[in-house]
């Protein structure tokens, strides 16, 4: 009977606050996993739109470098500034950089009699395949508990 006491009472603390541990791990190794991916994955992964850097002959060396890196890694600060919060009973997701929003939906951008339509490039949101990531690693924790 102890050891069932000692199982209910983990298994409360890892309801009321280890979940959200759980939940917080997987989103941001999720999240920032799109930006080596170049793309995002909902039901099935939908890759980003190419860039110009990549789609232009590079003149200089500089040039070069540029095109060879990944998509929206030229600093690697937006993948960086993802980040999950606890705030029960939710979990917050968030990139803290000025520009995400416009990259993440996509929209106008630049500045007064400079602008452009940036196309959407999503590396935060809804997705089945984090959901299913996130069910399992509960899962895990639940059957380990001791």
């Amino acid at each position: 009977m102890d050891n069932l006491i000692k199982k209910l009472q983990a298994l409360q603390k890892f309801l009321t606050d280890g979940v959200y541990d759980v939940v917080c791990v997987e989103a941001e190794n999720f999240y920032r996993k799109t930006f080596d991916m170049e793309g995002f994955t909902d039901r099935g992964f939908r890759k980003w739109d190419n860039v110009q850097r990549k789609l232009r002959p590079a003149r200089t060396k500089s040039e070069k470098t540029l095109a060879g890196r990944p998509i929206l890694t030229e600093s690697g600060d937006l993948k960086k500034s993802v980040h999950a919060e606890k705030k029960p009973p939710y979990v917050i997701i968030h990139a803290d950089r000025e520009y995400a929003q416009v990259h993440n939906e996509g929209g106008m951008s630049g500045r007064t009699g400079r602008q452009f339509v940036m196309k959407q490039r999503q590396f935060i949101g809804k997705s089945a395949a984090l959901n299913e990531r996130i069910t399992s690693g509960i899962t895990r924790r639940i059957k380990n508990l001791k």
